[in-house]
């Protein structure tokens, strides 16, 4: 276990998380404890109702006392609805650097998804091993660079209610003292009935107050939270352009990839070019007489008379130059296009055909909606010479919030397709 402050708070990681099919009894979380896990940990810490992490304890005095007052970091994290792993470098209380690895998946947390790491060895070998547990595909995984962006993101999404706090406390397996308890008691010669009933009623008086507290400290933090979700909808949704490349990093794409592949080669000619999701597809038409021995540039066969080649390209978006902080309104999107239709001869340009939408997304119950809205956009018939001047992409990219989906050649003209981000 490793524990960090947050939000002047203890907080522990590196919880080894067992999933049940209804609530465990006490009785048996001792029983996996001591024979599942041949007693190596100390203490358990309870998530949701069917959830229980089991935990060591440090050895040292003080830190030994401080880890039973923690709560469990991920058990208090706000469910992530979709597969996630996160990667977080963290400094604990004592100054020490380490990676926190935490993973959900279907919402749900990891049996492993809640390790701690030293070395990037360490990272590679617990990665691997989650998405072989868990089919988890890389575009789930989140890595955070900093500690500070680390706690950042943590902070944003960890819950502060006091009944779950109260609720998910560390607690021992075994307690030392029990044995002790029972023989003081044992050796006591007279107990007052009345006493000990006075005492009963003023702990079950004092346990009524706490959660009634608890309770009422638990809907005032939900109105807060949910008036904040309603005030700032857009964290709860991705700036999508400005996270993908930009216009003139597709054309670098295609300028290195693409046209230094001829048009015809050994009786093979290209027939249709595709470039979507980081991905280009050349199709090739058989010629006369066309050689089926030496194929086009990587090619493969897919029937005697076509063949493809499939090129991937790295998805890196880390060197963006171009953030967009302000989108435009829907009619200044629609003037620059038409604009440079017009000025640069493309055949047509197509807007939204049903106009634009705003995305709807559902976090914890309430309904949010995106503050920008979105449409689709073709340009068709835009002339092959476009592609090889450097100065179309620019145009492109002068347009804020533009993201483009697809780019296809089909005979002798290109045809581009994307989405539009705007205000309303």
């Amino acid at each position: 276990m490793r524990l960090i402050h947050i939000q002047k708070k203890v907080w522990s990681c590196g919880f080894h998380w067992r999933t049940f099919s209804r609530k465990p009894s006490m009785k048996e979380i001792h029983r996996i404890a001591k024979d599942e896990l041949a007693s190596q940990f100390d203490v358990f810490v309870r998530g949701d109702n069917i959830h229980v992490g089991f935990g060591k304890l440090p050895e040292d005095d003080k830190r030994l006392a401080t880890a039973l007052k923690s709560n469990s970091l991920i058990s208090m994290l706000v469910k992530q609805e979709n597969d996630f792993i996160g990667i977080f470098p963290l400094i604990d209380i004592y100054g020490e650097k380490f990676w926190w690895i935490c993973c959900f998946q279907r919402g749900e947390i990891s049996p492993l998804g809640d390790d701690i790491c030293d070395s990037d060895d360490e990272i590679d070998s617990v990665l691997s091993q989650l998405k072989s547990a868990t089919s988890i595909f890389d575009d789930s995984v989140h890595r955070f660079e900093t500690p500070d962006a680390s706690v950042s993101w943590i902070t944003e999404n960890l819950s502060f209610n006091y009944f779950e706090l109260y609720r998910k406390k560390i607690c021992r397996i075994y307690d030392k003292n029990k044995n002790i308890k029972n023989i003081a008691l044992i050796s006591i010669p007279i107990i007052s009935i009345s006493s000990i009933y006075g005492v009963y009623k003023y702990l079950e008086y004092r346990n009524s107050q706490i959660i009634k507290n608890a309770e009422i400290a638990f809907r005032l933090n939900e109105k807060k939270r949910k008036e904040e979700m309603m005030k700032n909808p857009g964290k709860y949704f991705l700036e999508t352009w400005n996270t993908g490349p930009t216009s003139e990093q597709i054309w670098m794409y295609m300028q290195e990839r693409i046209f230094p592949i001829q048009y015809v080669y050994n009786g093979w000619k290209i027939d249709k070019i595709n470039i979507s999701d980081y991905k280009i597809i050349v199709l090739w038409g058989h010629l006369n007489q066309g050689s089926y021995i030496h194929l086009p540039y990587n090619a493969k066969l897919k029937g005697s008379r076509n063949a493809e080649t499939v090129i991937n390209l790295k998805k890196d978006n880390s060197h963006r130059e171009i953030k967009y902080t302000e989108l435009p309104r829907e009619d200044d999107v629609l003037r620059k296009f038409y604009q440079i239709t017009q000025e640069l001869y493309i055949h047509k340009f197509e807007p939204a055909k049903n106009g634009v939408k705003r995305s709807r997304v559902v976090k914890d119950g309430i309904e949010l909606f995106s503050p920008w809205a979105s449409g689709e956009w073709t340009l068709t018939g835009v002339p092959n010479q476009l592609f090889l001047d450097r100065a179309f992409p620019v145009f492109l990219d002068r347009i804020p919030g533009i993201v483009i989906k697809e780019i296809e050649f089909s005979g002798s003209e290109w045809t581009i397709k994307g989405v539009y981000h705007v205000l309303q």
